[in-house]
């Protein structure tokens, strides 16, 4: 789970006309929450199908390095999240300033892909598909059914003085940088196929 507020995040941010276009067309419900002369809150929700979509047609970068039981493994981790995301529709809510229409920060809530994940593998498990230990089952009992995710961004104006170089090839850097493999492993590849 550690790379998806990241994911959803850039392709929010994205600047492309097709990926505008995608982005708008996820959006299934607006609604003003606050409205004053120097800022605007407003609640989003985003249709999960389509933000699966989405997220599926910009992936492919991320499996091209991956070969044998590693592509094949990922693939499954995979598409357990997109049947989370797709189950689920995301909720944001989105604060711009006035009147220049920045976004000031999104708060993304996406507890009920959380637990829908979790849930899914414990019912596989229930099933006989895949096999846990009991701390895994554990731990994707309090992810299933307790826990909450909420993701918070906050964005500032730049300072042509501060501005900072980005190297062109982060942008195909992968989302996964592997720094938290071992609480990624944990939350999401615990499956052992029986």
């Amino acid at each position: 789970m550690p790379g998806l507020p990241a994911v959803l995040t850039t392709t929010w941010k994205a600047v492309t006309p097709t990926t505008i276009k995608d982005n708008i067309g996820a959006v299934k419900d607006a609604e003003v929450l606050n409205d004053t002369a120097n800022m605007r809150i407003m609640k989003i929700t985003l249709d999960g199908k389509k933000i699966a979509n989405i997220l599926e047609k910009n992936s492919s970068k991320s499996f091209s390095t991956l070969k044998g039981e590693d592509l094949k493994h990922q693939r499954e981790v995979f598409a357990r999240w997109m049947t989370a995301i797709r189950a689920n529709d995301i909720t944001f809510t989105w604060t711009v300033n006035k009147p220049g229409w920045e976004t000031v920060t999104t708060v993304f809530d996406l507890t009920d892909i959380m637990r829908a994940y979790s849930r899914y593998v414990l019912d596989e498990s229930a099933a006989g598909r895949v096999v846990l230990t009991d701390e895994e089952r554990s731990l994707l009992d309090a992810m299933g059914y307790y826990a909450e995710l909420k993701f918070y961004s906050t964005n500032i104006s730049p300072r042509e003085d501060l501005l900072i170089v980005r190297p062109g090839e982060l942008d195909y850097a992968p989302v996964n940088d592997n720094s938290l493999d071992d609480i990624f492993y944990e939350m999401t590849t615990v499956v052992k196929k029986k």
